[in-house]
């Protein structure tokens, strides 16, 4: 064996974000004051394996990455009650399950649809099409910004979007790409869920790191 080589140059200082651990929960603080929720989402990852996504917005994968398969979002009718996770449902013409007899006591979910009233990037009453994906590295969702935490890139980003608050249906939000958001399947009139973007309200006492009225942010990160 040879002698030691010399040692290394000292690397940069690296991105303004940093991460927060407490409660069970994660919170991404940056150096410019921003600061943004970790949550969950439709992402799964482990902490030395790969982690598994979904796209909002899009069916298409991001670089890197590999495509498991794509769909539309399907959830409640926005005057319904009942169940109302956001579904990323595949295609299944020639899959279909067991016919219902179209009974009414069944759990319905719809199609869903941006609202009329849309953040930039996000096309009106449009069909929100949908990708899960794999990623070799872990993945994490993030909420309320942009940016990224040293060691972490952005797979997609876009604008956190749900149900309007005096609907009854209980849609979970969902982070719609707004940077390559596809509106190729049309639009339609509101006959099912109804996606808005999302605005933070009522934030007196934190305005020093929440900023209420605008569009809440959100992305899909992985690991580098």
């Amino acid at each position: 064996m040879g002698p030691p080589g010399p040692p290394g140059q000292d690397g940069d200082d690296g991105p303004c974000c940093h991460a927060l651990q407490g409660d069970g929960s994660a919170t991404i603080s940056c150096d410019d004051g921003s600061m943004a929720s970790v949550y969950d989402g439709g992402s799964g990852s482990g902490g030395g394996g790969g982690g598994v996504f979904t796209r909002w917005g899009n069916g298409n994968q991001p670089p890197n990455t590999t495509l498991i398969y794509s769909g539309v979002l399907y959830s409640s009718h926005y005057t319904h009650n009942g169940s109302g996770t956001s579904l990323c449902m595949a295609p299944h013409h020639d899959d279909p399950g067991e016919h219902t007899g179209g009974s009414s006591l069944a759990d319905y979910t719809y199609p869903a649809l941006t609202h009329a009233l849309t953040p930039p990037g996000i096309t009106g009453y449009s069909r929100i099409k949908c990708a899960v994906i794999l990623s070799d590295s872990p993945t994490v969702n993030v909420v309320g910004t942009w940016n990224s935490p040293p060691g972490w890139s952005i797979a997609y980003k876009g604008i956190l979007m749900g149900a309007h608050y005096s609907e009854p249906a209980p849609n979970e939000r969902s982070c719609v790409d707004s940077d390559e958001f596809d509106d190729s399947l049309g639009h339609s009139r509101p006959d099912g869920g109804l996606y808005r973007g999302t605005t933070i309200a009522g934030a007196n006492g934190m305005l020093d790191k929440f900023v209420p009225t605008r569009f809440v942010k959100c992305a899909t990160l992985i690991k580098q």
